[in-house]
């Protein structure tokens, strides 16, 4: 038997992301509240995926595998010609008993979703697919056309809002990774977590100082609406002028907490500029920061009275 619950599986290619392998039996495979997922343009990535995400092989026998509330995200990009079957029995030996429910497709590059199987071994539905290829066929199919993830780019995988509701399942497939009970709002969600209403969502951005001479460094500090969950949350960061400041990709709140820090770096710049900085989650905040030139002052406050002729150059 293998359980696995609340694992992200990150970049794998060949046959597939968990595989039997030899003759077997492999039996009671219980794969739920899992992220798979494929970061996009990974350069060190070469092939795609052969069988499937989840998969079985042509010499294995295989029985009784329960695929539940697992999220699939960019695992059908384009590289390697990779397909987008997320659970594939049609390469085994024998065996029957298969079933995926509330599972979640995710691919932006529009490979197809879907489920393979010999006969009619496997039973699957109440799937998610958001994909400009093709869905698979089922009676509870919900089929969408937008991200439904916090910031999957950066590796949080939070939905941004409730899905139709899932098939309700019994315990222990009713906990996800963030130990929330699937179900308790009235609404089974699909994928590998439940929508939390009032998850953290950006409150404000601020920088001290708030003007710089170019080559000096400011603080950056978000908070954000609530505290952070199990693994923290994700605050993604951006500059509207990389040249003039930069900011690191993300910051993580830490679980438990509301605020984090990060760094502004600066480089010297010819004229005064204004440089926006955005902070980002399910939602977005910003603060503008002001790079100086060498010889103007970066902040200047109060009242200054000033006699005869000023030159500033």
């Amino acid at each position: 038997m293998f359980d696995s619950l609340g694992l992200v599986f990150e970049d794998i290619e060949g046959t597939g992301f968990i595989v039997s392998v030899g003759t077997g039996p492999t039996n009671r495979m219980e794969v739920y509240g899992n992220v798979f997922m494929w970061h996009q343009g990974n350069p060190y990535r070469r092939s795609g995926i052969g069988n499937g995400i989840i998969a079985t092989t042509s010499n294995s026998v295989a029985n009784n595998w329960l695929v539940y509330n697992n999220s699939f995200i960019n695992t059908g990009d384009s590289t390697g010609g990779a397909s987008g079957t997320v659970f594939s029995t049609a390469n085994r030996a024998g065996g029957a008993g298969f079933t995926a429910y509330n599972n979640l497709c995710y691919f932006p590059t529009g490979k197809n979703c879907s489920y393979s199987m010999q006969a009619s071994e496997m039973v699957h539905d109440w799937t998610m697919c958001i994909t400009t290829g093709m869905c698979t066929s089922e009676i509870s199919i919900q089929t969408g056309s937008s991200n439904p993830f916090v910031d999957w780019v950066n590796e949080n995988y939070h939905l941004l809002a409730a899905t139709q509701a899932g098939n309700t399942l019994s315990a222990p497939y009713n906990t996800d990774p963030d130990a929330n009970t699937r179900g308790a709002t009235g609404v089974w969600n699909r994928g590998a977590y439940e929508f939390v209403a009032g998850a953290p969502t950006i409150s404000s951005v601020t920088l001290n100082p708030a003007s710089v001479v170019g080559g000096n460094a400011s603080t950056g500090t978000v908070t954000i609406s609530s505290a952070a969950p199990s693994g923290g949350s994700v605050v993604t960061l951006s500059s509207s002028n990389t040249g003039a400041a930069t900011v690191p990709a993300s910051v993580t709140v830490l679980q438990g907490q509301t605020t984090a820090t990060f760094t502004v770096t600066t480089t010297a710049v010819s004229s005064i500029t204004l440089v926006t900085i955005t902070a980002t989650l399910g939602g977005s905040a910003t603060a503008t920061l002001t790079v100086n030139p060498p010889g103007l002052s970066a902040l200047i406050g109060g009242t200054i009275n000033l006699a005869g002729t000023v030159v500033i150059q």
